[in-house]
């Protein structure tokens, strides 16, 4: 499979038995390196992205990005990777780390520099030596906590410039084609709920700002992804009734909405009649939604 990276927006080739990268080109001076898991798995700076290859190095750099920094034990490694090891699984960690950095240094070799061996109580570890500005799912969370300190002080137009960066941070899911044991998958979870929490401030900055009839798209797409965020129908109705649109606005209060899974886990399963159900909204607050953030799970 062909791996392409980005250079100055120019997607280059190569092949499986390619092994040079100009790095003149691949590597940007003083860029901040910039450690990707939403999405795909990968590193890269301001004008390069370098995909990670293979199941394992992409589950290895998404379980060190998660740590941020805290060091990762062998054992660890292998359980929070596999349900049911390999067999082998344990006596290729080493292995494993080393494929790892052999793919950042090929991009960005102060990437592969970041991945440290350490020793401590438990023997040898492995962490990433990195702030959390260079950690994607880390920035992701600060960025929202910036944005909803300053919705909180009231200032609207401070919250915008965090809130759109952290929207623009979103890659995709995290795990994507990637090796991860049942336990690091639950971990992913938070992640999309974070996303759709950024969306949400950022609308809501936005509201306070004036807007109300451009960003009715971008609340239906956030309800489109999850109809029961009740967070996002307060949204709704003030947009809404922002633009004088009351017959939108009393429908938005009181719209039937798919009724959460039952023991079965089918969708309106909850539900004598499966389906829909009416859930009235007329305790929704008009000043929007409340602000708690989504934090990710640590072990």
């Amino acid at each position: 499979m062909d791996l392409a990276l980005r250079v100055s927006g120019s997607p280059v080739r190569r092949g499986p038995g390619s092994r040079g990268v100009n790095r003149q080109r691949c590597a940007t001076e003083g860029a901040t390196v910039l450690f990707r898991v939403l999405g795909r798995a990968g590193v890269g700076t301001g004008t390069t992205e370098h995909e990670v290859r293979g199941p394992v190095a992409r589950g290895l750099l998404t379980l060190l990005v998660l740590e941020e920094g805290r060091p990762v034990t062998p054992g660890r490694l292998v359980s929070s990777l596999w349900d049911d090891p390999p067999e082998a699984a344990r006596r290729n960690v080493a292995s494993h780390v080393t494929e790892l950095r052999r793919q950042l240094a090929a991009c960005l070799p102060e990437a592969a520099e970041r991945l440290l061996t350490v020793s401590g109580p438990e023997g040898t570890a492995y962490r990433l030596a990195a702030e959390p500005a260079e950690l994607d799912a880390a920035s992701l969370r600060d960025l929202i906590e910036r944005g909803t300190a300053a919705l909180r002080a009231g200032s609207a137009e401070e919250a915008v410039e965090p809130l759109e960066r952290a929207v623009a941070l979103w890659g995709g899911p995290i795990g994507r084609d990637c090796a991860a044991s049942t336990e690091l998958r639950e971990r992913f979870v938070v992640f999309d709920d974070l996303y759709a929490t950024a969306r949400e401030r950022l609308v809501e900055a936005r509201l306070a700002l004036g807007g109300n009839t451009e960003l009715v798209p971008e609340i239906h797409a956030i309800l489109a992804r999850d109809p029961l965020r009740e967070s996002a129908w307060g949204l709704l109705v003030r947009a809404l009734r922002g633009r004088g649109d009351a017959a939108g606005t009393f429908a938005a209060h009181t719209r039937p909405i798919p009724a959460p899974a039952g023991p079965g886990g089918a969708a309106g399963s909850g539900s004598p009649q499966g389906g829909s159900v009416f859930i009235p909204r007329a305790r929704l607050s008009p000043e929007g939604p409340t602000h708690r953030i989504p934090q990710p799970r640590k072990r």
